[in-house]
């Protein structure tokens, strides 16, 4: 255990839950759910030992192989006393053949059903969206994309799926529903998630949708937007709501209006609960002066019966799976720059990725950002093993 520090600073390991025998038990325990695809009589390495010697690598800084080897060498002792490691530890290219071997989907899989487990009760809103490591690119020349969802009151990935860049993320959105609990929950989404089978998938699983909605939706884009220049001669038919914001140099006046009464809206019938249109008003006023004023308008669809105060909330959240998420990823893990010719090996370790993200963020400490809370638990292994009882003992 870490000592309390002195100087008005929170022991930060009070919630621990788990004594350490019980925490490794359980850590191997959560991998089993990954298939080994390799044949018994060959492998010299435990499936489940190497995949937490990687995630507990990740989550003391390594960002490739080279820094996983370097872990190992300098943990040896750590993972000797808690591992069986009947054959040693693992070399770089068995490293390499490993990670390479596991089917992407399965561990894709085996993770969501493990913060399935965990997070099980949660009903908070989930962000959809995909993002592209820059550098990857398979011999084909077709780069990957990662669609996630995030959990934006805990801060972590529910479950991800890769698919090609070249194709459409709407179907690997679809598979990720498949495999979460979104009873309760809000699911935002933009665009290109606007379509009426998503919207289907979202209500049938007791889920609530929060589409934005533009030009791929040609006809409801359009009824959309004569419906709200209509707000001067009938304003009392809008639920309305106002925030202002001051901040980065710039004066931000943001404005929604709701309408519910969609009975005249042809087609209404096939978005599945439909209960509302919306529009927001967003305008930057900088405070220097130096720029023009900037005014985005944008359209949303919804099955949700909350608040327009809520609505507003939730449309700005969204944008949490970009400044939490993705820019973690990329100046945290340096996804941005990872290096992998081999699709399979991309996909799994972009998966140990976000995962170890969702780790990072369950320590609540505010004064410690993600990368030193890295740096602190590569110099201090009770700081790792925190990291790893923070999230095998919680539960909501």
């Amino acid at each position: 255990m870490l000592a309390s520090r002195q100087g008005g600073c929170v022991n930060i390991l009070n919630n621990d839950n788990i004594n350490e025998d019980e925490l490794f038990e359980e850590a191997i325990e959560v991998f089993k759910e990954i298939k080994d695809p390799r044949q018994k009589r060959k492998t010299n390495h435990n499936l489940v030992e190497v995949l937490f010697i990687i995630v507990s690598a990740m989550l003391t800084g390594a960002n490739s192989l080279t820094g996983i080897m370097i872990f190992m060498e300098e943990r040896a002792s750590w993972l000797f006393h808690r591992l069986s490691l009947k054959n040693g530890l693992p070399s770089r290219p068995t490293l390499w053949r490993i990670v390479q071997v596991i089917n992407p989907r399965n561990l894709e899989e085996a993770f969501a059903k493990l913060f399935k487990r965990f997070f099980s009760s949660y009903q908070g809103q989930i962000c959809l969206d995909g993002k592209m490591p820059t550098v990857f690119s398979n011999p084909e020349g077709s780069a990957l994309n990662v669609v996630s969802a995030w959990a934006t009151e805990l801060g972590v990935v529910l479950a991800q799926k890769t698919c090609e860049a070249k194709s459409n993320e709407i179907p690997a959105a679809r598979d990720i529903l498949q495999l979460l609990n979104i009873k309760g929950c809000t699911v935002t989404a933009d665009a290109l998630h606007c379509q009426r089978e998503t919207a289907e998938e979202i209500h049938a699983k007791g889920g609530i949708y929060l589409l934005a909605l533009k030009g791929n939706q040609g006809t409801l884009h359009d009824e959309a937007k004569a419906l709200f220049e209509l707000i001067p001669s009938n304003p009392t038919a809008y639920e309305f709501h106002e925030e202002n914001d001051k901040g980065h140099g710039r004066v931000e006046n943001r404005k929604i209006w709701v309408y519910r009464d969609l009975r005249w809206l042809k087609g209404k019938e096939r978005w599945a609960g439909l209960e509302a249109l919306i529009m927001v008003e967003a305008k930057r006023i900088a405070s220097s002066g130096k720029s023009a004023t900037q005014v985005d308008k944008r359209w949303y669809l919804t099955s949700s019966k909350e608040s327009v105060e809520k609505l507003l909330h939730q449309i700005r959240t969204h944008g949490s799976i970009e400044n939490q998420c993705h820019w973690s990823l990329d100046i945290v893990f340096d996804e941005d720059r990872a290096q992998g010719r081999d699709r399979s090996f991309a996909s799994n370790m972009a998966a140990v990725r976000r995962f170890c993200l969702s780790v990072l963020r369950l320590d609540d400490n505010k004064k410690i950002g993600l990368k030193h809370r890295r740096t602190r638990a590569a110099m201090n292994p009770d700081y790792l093993e925190h990291l790893w009882k923070l999230f095998l003992g919680r539960k909501l």
